[in-house]
């Protein structure tokens, strides 16, 4: 700055201006002064440290399973006293990454903007897809999409990408860090009272397709069915599942899933692009009325719709309709085999195990407590039990995303039992 503004004056006013971009870039949560404090001390210790190693994508990796997923740790001893460096000279993490994939520029360097940027832009995400896949649950959260699909592609912007889903990361990469997150994320939950008939006509009976959506056991969270009447007089039926959730911006996130996404779910298999998709919609004044809700697609998720425009049908007469049809018709699931029921049955937490409640009267499952550290933090209110697909048996234990099928019960110390001690 001071070789293109040579009086201290226009430096301060093109600083401030710099300050008041990078906030609005990056939603105020870079400050540019802090910033560019942690930029040089990242941009020294990567000259010593790090410039003239080969490999760097692989010295990139190894940083982040060393300090994100210490479990998969495979340090090599000639890293590990750098490893051991960057946390004690508390060297920022996402800096260094950008630093060994070239898309940042070091502090003192004078070759302006990066050549190529939006390669290496690319090159940091799909590092950090590769390196985030194997949370299986992960991909519930948008944060890589949106860092893929980011059309103003800065460094700064990249930087706040790289930080939000290694923050995101390690709260889905530990079970405890889980549940406390699910706890949060309930607690955003909005619960509008919406239950009934929707079509997308305005509410008029214009189309053979419209919706019916039901309350679940967890507030915020709805069955959204959709029926469409086939040329053939079947009524097609699918059913999501829609959760909304109050955005940082005073809007509501939908985040809803595709009745095909148990497959994945349970199997611990990433989602792909056609099980979930984020849409927005404006906040209702009041919670208790309402009659539209407009959701615009927050993804570019080719499987999904654009925009879905829902109005309640508030017509008896077309509500008669609709009822006949589900009445008189025959409805056809092509998602029958993935439909499931959950049933929240944790029935005693003791001090060495879960017991729930098994789907032959009067037994119980018994959960080893020491399976994971968040069951310690169980309570009979948690979102513990049984589901039934297709016939097989799962225990959920869904504020921590895991899931058990019956036939690997042995595997993990869980047996039936006809009393609780």
């Amino acid at each position: 700055m001071k070789r293109v503004y040579p009086t201290e004056q226009k430096q301060r006013s093109t600083f401030n201006d710099l300050y008041m971009y990078v906030g609005k870039i990056s939603d105020c949560s870079i400050k540019l002064d802090s910033f560019m404090k942690d930029y040089k001390k990242a941009s020294d210790f990567f000259k010593k440290e790090l410039a003239r190693r080969i490999y760097p994508e692989k010295i990139a990796a190894a940083i982040l399973r060393h300090f994100y997923s210490p479990e998969d740790d495979d340090c090599s001893k000639s890293l590990l006293g750098i490893m051991e460096e960057i946390e004690n000279e508390d060297i920022d993490i996402t800096m260094i990454v950008m630093l060994l994939l070239n898309a940042l520029g070091g502090y003192d360097s004078k070759g302006g903007d990066l050549t190529d940027f939006g390669d290496r832009y690319y090159a940091v995400v799909r590092l950090l897809e590769e390196f985030t896949k194997e949370c299986p649950y992960f991909e519930k959260i948008p944060a890589l999409t949106e860092a893929m699909h980011e059309k103003n592609k800065t460094r700064i912007t990249l930087y706040k990408h790289v930080g939000t889903i290694l923050s995101l990361f390690s709260s889905y990469n530990s079970s405890t860090d889980i549940m406390e997150l699910s706890e949060t994320i309930k607690k955003e939950r909005v619960p509008l009272n919406i239950e009934g008939f929707w079509n997308e006509c305005g509410g008029r009976a214009n189309r053979t397709d419209f919706w019916m959506i039901e309350e679940t056991i967890d507030e915020g969270v709805y069955f959204a069915t959709k029926y469409n009447k086939l040329s053939s007089g079947k009524i097609e039926k699918t059913r999501f599942m829609m959760t909304l959730s109050a955005s940082p911006d005073g809007r509501i996130l939908m985040y809803m899933t595709h009745p095909k996404s148990p497959k994945h779910l349970f199997a611990g298999v990433p989602y792909d692009e056609s099980d979930h998709v984020w849409y927005m919609t404006d906040m209702p004044s009041d919670w208790n009325d309402v009659g539209e809700m407009r959701f615009f697609k927050r993804m570019p998720y080719k499987s999904w719709q654009t925009e879905l425009n829902l109005t309640k049908v508030t017509d008896e007469k077309i509500i008669g309709i609709y009822e006949n049809l589900l009445e008189s018709c025959e409805i056809v699931n092509p998602y029958q085999e993935w439909e499931y029921q959950f049933d929240r049955c944790l029935y005693a937490v003791t001090r060495e195990a879960l017991y729930i409640e098994s789907e032959n009267e009067g037994r119980f499952y018994r959960v080893p407590l020491g399976l994971r550290e968040a069951f310690s933090g169980f309570s009979l209110n948690s979102n513990v039990g049984r589901i039934t697909m297709n016939g097989k048996i799962f225990l959920a234990f869904d504020d921590i995303l895991w899931y058990i099928p019956k036939n690997r019960f042995r595997k993990y110390g869980i047996t039936e039992v006809e009393k609780v001690e």
